[in-house]
C-alpha cells in the first residue's frame, strides 16, 4: 500500500508551484477512488471511474473556476456513493437478520430441548436485530455459539436416551414373547447375535453374589450414528459385528459378551487378577485400531473403528443397580463421541 505525505512531497519539491498543488489534488482523488469502502460492486466501479475521470480533467491549464467545478463533482460523487453504500449495507444487514430469524424458528421447532434454551435463543435473536455497535454484535455471537452448543448437547443426549429406550423396549418385547411361549431361551440381539442388556444385568447380579473375582468391561463405539448416517444401517451392523468379534476373540468367546445399548457392549468376566491388571488387559484390547474396508464408487475407503472403555470390579454383595447406573452414566458422558 502506498502512503502519501503531502508535507513531505511539498518539502522535497522546493518552491511550491501551482502544478504541485494540482498533482496533490490528483493523488488525493485517486486515493479516494482506490480506498473507498466496498459496498455494491457495480456502485464501487462506477464511483471509481467517476473520480478518476474527474482527476484526469485537472491539468496545468485548469482555471480556479474549473477546479471548483471538479471539486463539486467529486463531492457529489462521494456523497452519492456513500448514500448507496449505506443503503446496501442496511439491506444486507436486514437479509442476514432475516436468515437468522428463520434459523432460530427452525431450530426452535425441531429442538426437543427445554423451554429455557429455546427462550434464550429467541432472546439473542431480538438483541441482534437491535445491535448497532460491533462490540455488541461480537458479544452476541459468543452468546449464540454457547446457546447452540447447549442445544446440540441436549439434543444428542435426548437422542441417545431415545435410542436406548427403543432398544430396551425391543428387548423387553422379546422377553415377554419368550415367557408367553413358555420357552426357556436367551434373548439375542438380532444385529450381533449377542445376549441383550437384560441378560447382562442378570450376569452382573449373579457375579455380585458369587465367589471369586469378577469384573465388567464396558465399551462404547465411536461415531456409530455417523456411520449409520453416511453409509446406512447395513454398514453400521457390520461395524458392530466386527467389533463384537474382536472382543469375543480377546475375551474367549461370546458367552460372556452382551449388547448393552445401541452403541455399547459389555463383557462380564471372572479373572483371578488384581483390578489394575484387569484394567491393563481391557486397555490393550480397546487400543487395537480396527478398520472396516468399504467400496464406494469403485474405490476402497478405510473406516476406522474405535471405542471408549470403562472397567469396574463386581465384588460380592455389591448393589447391582449401582453398577448399572455407573455404566449408564459413562454411556451418557460419551454422547459426543457416539454422534460425531
Amino acid at each position: 500500500m502506498e502512503f502519501l505525505s503531502i508535507k513531505t512531497f511539498l518539502k522535497h519539491s522546493g518552491r511550491v508551484q501551482p502544478e504541485d498543488y494540482l498533482h496533490v489534488i490528483e493523488l488525493l482523488l485517486n486515493g479516494i477512488a482506490l480506498h473507498a469502502v466496498q459496498g455494491d460492486t457495480e456502485d464501487l466501479f462506477r464511483f471509481q471511474d467517476d473520480v478518476r475521470t474527474i482527476a484526469r480533467t485537472i491539468g496545468n491549464d485548469s482555471s480556479g473556476e474549473d477546479l471548483l467545478v471538479s471539486t463539486s463533482r467529486a463531492m457529489r460523487a462521494l456523497e452519492e456513493y456513500s448514500r448507496h453504500t449505506q443503503k446496501f449495507m442496511r439491506a444486507q444487514s436486514l437479509e442476514l437478520q432475516g436468515m437468522l430469524s428463520m434459523l432460530t424458528q427452525t431450530v426452535s421447532s425441531l429442538s426437543a430441548s427445554g423451554r429455557e434454551n429455546i427462550e434464550q435463543l429467541q432472546s439473542i435473536e431480538k438483541k441482534i436485530e437491535k445491535a448497532s455497535v460491533i462490540e455488541d454484535i461480537r458479544s452476541l455471537r459468543i452468546q449464540l455459539a454457547e446457546c447452540l452448543e447447549t442445544l446440540k448437547t441436549e439434543t444428542l443426549r435426548q437422542r441417545e436416551e431415545a435410542s436406548r429406550t427403543i432398544f430396551d423396549l425391543d428387548a423387553g418385547v422379546s422377553n415377554v414373547k419368550a415367557r408367553m411361549e413358555g420357552a426357556q431361551i436367551v434373548v439375542r440381539d438380532p444385529d450381533t447375535g449377542l445376549s441383550t442388556r437384560s441378560e447382562a444385568e442378570r450376569a452382573i447380579a449373579f457375579s455380585s453374589q458369587a465367589d471369586g473375582t469378577h469384573y465388567a468391561a464396558f465399551f462404547v463405539l465411536d461415531n456409530l450414528h455417523s456411520v449409520h448416517s453416511r453409509f446406512g444401517n447395513k454398514i453400521q451392523i457390520e461395524v458392530l459385528r466386527m467389533f463384537a468379534e474382536h472382543l469375543s476373540n480377546a475375551f474367549g468367546g461370546t458367552e460372556h459378551l452382551y449388547r448393552w445399548s445401541a452403541a455399547s457392549l459389555v463383557a462380564v468376566l471372572e479373572r483371578n487378577v488384581p483390578f489394575v491388571k484387569f484394567q491393563a488387559e481391557v486397555r490393550q484390547v480397546a487400543s487395537v485400531r480396527l478398520q472396516k474396508t468399504l467400496k464406494i464408487n469403485s474405490r476402497e475407503v478405510l473406516l476406522p473403528v474405535g471405542c471408549r472403555w470403562f472397567a469396574l470390579p463386581v465384588t460380592k454383595n455389591d448393589d447391582s443397580d449401582v453398577l448399572f447406573s455407573k455404566m449408564d452414566a459413562f454411556l451418557a458422558a460419551q454422547v459426543g463421541t457416539i454422534e460425531s
